[in-house]
């Protein structure tokens, strides 16, 4: 039921204002003499006035019927948000893993954003150009001497799969966060 007022929020504000403001024209009524007295000749001329003229209340009935329907929007909207496709509380926080998963598997090219030197012939590597590096020592090397890593493609592969299988992993529970959590 919740999951429905909220995916026709906007359906559901315009119709409950329209409701109130259909209550409210009702109670009040459309029109009625400044004192308070309600007379079967308004609308015709001389109507209420020894009572202080005739006073309109749709107008303001309208404008209470149009504030009602923004704040009842307002509230739906920040009450719940959608996470991974499960409607949740608003104040629910992310699940932790989620940062996991943006993270990138090790890869052994980069563009530099400061200047650097190659380990190997000391050629200074400029801001922007391509360089090379090892993922557990942190040594750069140039174009030229990419040759000279001694990294195994099978210990890159294996990081690799670890990071695959972690993040699969990673969804899993998170996915099974938010369906124990929605609504």
């Amino acid at each position: 039921m919740k999951r429905k007022i909220y995916d026709n929020r906007v359906k559901v504000s315009v119709t409950l204002s329209f409701l109130l403001f259909i209550g409210l024209l009702e109670f009040f009524g459309g029109s009625s003499c400044a004192s308070g007295w309600v007379s079967s000749s308004i609308g015709k001329r001389g109507a209420c006035s020894s009572h202080g003229g005739v006073v309109n209340y749709t107008s303001y009935l309208i404008v209470a019927s149009v504030i009602f329907g923004i704040l009842l929007f307002n509230y739906l909207e920040n009450k719940y948000v959608k996470r991974r496709g499960y409607l949740v509380r608003s104040n629910l926080k992310p699940h932790p893993l989620e940062l996991l998963e943006g993270s990138l598997p090790p890869s052994l090219k980069s563009k530099s954003r400061k200047v650097y030197g190659c380990v190997s012939c000391y050629k200074k590597i400029n801001v922007g150009d391509t360089y090379y590096y090892h993922t557990t020592r942190h040594k750069k090397y140039c174009e030229s001497c990419k040759n000279n890593l001694q990294v195994k493609y099978a210990e890159i592969e294996l990081q690799t799969k670890e990071w695959i299988s972690r993040t699969e992993s990673c969804k899993d529970i998170i996915d099974k966060y938010y369906k124990e959590n929605s609504i």
